[in-house]
């Protein structure tokens, strides 16, 4: 959602979209924590497979 508020604002309102980009920091503090813990954590496949398993998936 902050990406399309962010975009649309650029595009719309850029005057606006100065103003309102600092309020959008979390949305980028996130996307990079998600990002290291998708990097360091990784997916337990074991588990992934499992929970396919479980709910009818072909693997």
């Amino acid at each position: 959602m902050g990406y399309l508020v962010n975009s649309f604002s650029l595009f719309l309102a850029p005057a606006l979209e100065a103003r309102i980009f600092p309020y959008f920091a979390a949305t980028a503090i996130a996307e990079v924590a998600l990002c290291l813990w998708l990097l360091v954590m990784g997916v337990n496949v074991q588990r992934w497979k499992e929970q396919a398993k479980a709910a009818g998936g072909a693997s």
